[in-house]
Order: C-alpha cells, then structure tokens, then sequence
C-alpha cells in the first residue's frame, strides 16, 4: 500500500515530492521515484530505537561495509548493499524478491524451490563463517546458556510455561543444564555470525541468487548459534504454514548443504549438538513473541524441548 509520509521525506530531502513511499516494517520504508521508476530503502533507526539512533545507524552500515565482499559459491549469493548513511538514516540497495518466510508459505510441493532456497542460504552463511576467524569469541557458551535461562524465566512471568502445566520451567532448566555438561559446546572456533538469522532476513530475487538483510547484529560467536537460530525459525514457518509436514528432512537437508560447504568444521557432530543447543533455544524466542496465539507458543516450548530431549 502506498502511504504519505511527508514528516519522513522532509528529514531526507532527497525523497521529494516526485517520490511514492510504501512502509515494509515499523522502522523500514520504500521509497520510489514515480518519474524515473528506481527505488531504494530506507531504514530510520530514530522510529527503531530511542537510545542513540545515530550510533546505530552508523554500527550497521559499518557492518554492511564489513562483510560487502562476501559471497557464496555463486557470487550472487551476498549481503544487501548500503548505499549511503545520513545521521540516523540507513538507505539500502532495493531488491525485488521473496524473503525465505515468503517462500516457506508457498503451497509445498516437490518441485525443489525451498530445497534451493535453503541450500543459498546454508552457502552464504557457510562463506561468511569462513571470511574472518578471531581469536576469541564475543559470545562464549555460558552467555547462550545464561539466556536460554532468562527466556524460561520470561515464559515462565508471561504464564506461556508454569509449574502446573505440561511443560515445567524446572524442566526445561533441567534439560539445558544437561547440555552445559557436554564439552563439545565449548570447542568451536569463533567466526562471524549473522546474528539475527530469521526467515524474513534472506532474499530470494526474482533474477535469482540470494540477498541477505539485517546486519545490526552482526558478532564473533560460534556459527553453529546461526544454524541453529536458522533451524527453529524455518521449522516454526513450516510448521505454521505445513502443519502436516514434517520439517526434519528440511533441517537436515539444510545442515547437510552447510557442510557441503563450510571447510572449517571438521568435528560435524559436535557441531551438530550446538546446532540443536542454538535450536532449542530459538524456540524459546519464538514462544515469546506476545502476537503468537498461544497454541502456537506452546508449540514453540515443545519443540524446544523435544531437540533438548532428542540430544541427550
């Protein structure tokens, strides 16, 4: 839908008169030129936070800049460019696609799209895992567990688990303290990580390749915490667009076409068991979003529990 915004177009003048403007999220707009039909996006972080918008603007078009080089076996698998930054406006190339999610809710059928779809991403994640390799992680394992912990608490407060209902908080405490004895989700070697690797942050072009978005995140972690992420949020999609269909052989396939190419993981079942580990917890993020119904957070909390479960 086609929306007035002229408070927005004033505080970047180039988006004049002659510019349509469309909102794509809360803080994202499109914005295009009716007279020489090009289009560009602009994400204003003074409506995505109150607390230095400036700061972060600045922080993701750095981390655009960082990783710009990085490409996939294809080189049409890559990160969105930035095309410039003012004060707290980040204006971005505009691709025309399908995010991930978008295809995920594409009537299912054999024909390999999704199959695809997911082997681009697991590439390009599996390329910007290899780009740097620092000495030290940011995120070390005891902060992953440390929050696994604090969204039990959060779900326990906002009465989605409780210690009278089919899934105890105790329980899933339990089941992640399991995990934590466990050395192989220690022995990673830290890479560049994503961060926020959801559905809706990989582009599918119509002319083909991939187009990965939303850098702001972008860390030093264990790049099984990507997968893993990546793991619930494609199972949560299916599931809520498929419920009849069984995710695993997607997750696997996905797993199996990160391996394919990733050269830096020689141990795949440790990394295997931190994939779940990140999973788990993903689900958990899931089950927190207040919009869910609360069947479907439910549903979230169960299948946390069943890849902890599954691992042990």
């Amino acid at each position: 839908m086609i929306v007035s915004l002229p408070e927005l177009m004033r505080v970047y003048p180039p988006l004049a008169a002659c510019w349509e403007v469309a909102q794509l999220a809360r803080a994202v707009f499109l914005y295009r030129n009716k007279v020489a039909g090009s289009s560009e996006v602009v994400k204003f972080y003074s409506l995505k936070t109150k607390t230095d918008p400036e700061t972060n603007a600045a922080h993701e078009f750095d981390c655009i800049n960082r990783v710009r080089y990085i490409h996939g076996s294809d080189p049409s698998l890559r990160p969105v460019r930035a095309v410039t930054r003012q004060q707290s406006l980040l204006v971005l190339e505009h691709v025309e696609g399908r995010t991930l999610e978008e295809v995920i809710a594409l009537p299912y059928s054999r024909g390999g799209v999704l199959e695809a779809c997911l082997q681009h991403v697991a590439d390009f994640l599996a390329a910007l895992h290899s780009w740097e390799r620092p000495s030290r992680p940011k995120c070390p394992f005891e902060e992953s567990h440390a929050y696994a912990r604090n969204l039990v608490i959060k779900l326990q407060r906002s009465s989605t688990i409780s210690t009278s209902g089919p899934i105890r908080p105790e329980e899933l405490l339990s089941a992640f303290e399991h995990w934590s004895d466990d050395p192989s989700m220690r022995a990673f070697r830290p890479a560049l990580i994503h961060g926020d690797p959801t559905t809706t942050n990989f582009l599918h072009p119509r002319s083909g390749g991939m187009v990965a978005l939303d850098w702001e995140y972008l860390t030093t972690g264990d790049p099984a915490a990507d997968v893993g992420r990546l793991m619930a949020e494609v199972s949560h999609s299916l599931k809520l667009h498929h419920p009849d269909l069984d995710p695993s052989p997607l997750l696997e396939s996905l797993l199996a076409a990160y391996h394919r190419t990733s050269d830096s993981e020689t141990d795949r079942l440790g990394f295997h068991r931190r994939a779940c580990f990140h999973q788990a917890i993903g689900s958990l993020r899931i089950a927190r979003n207040e919009w869910l119904s609360p069947e479907a957070r439910s549903a979230a909390v169960r299948a946390a529990l069943a890849v902890l479960g599954g691992g042990q």
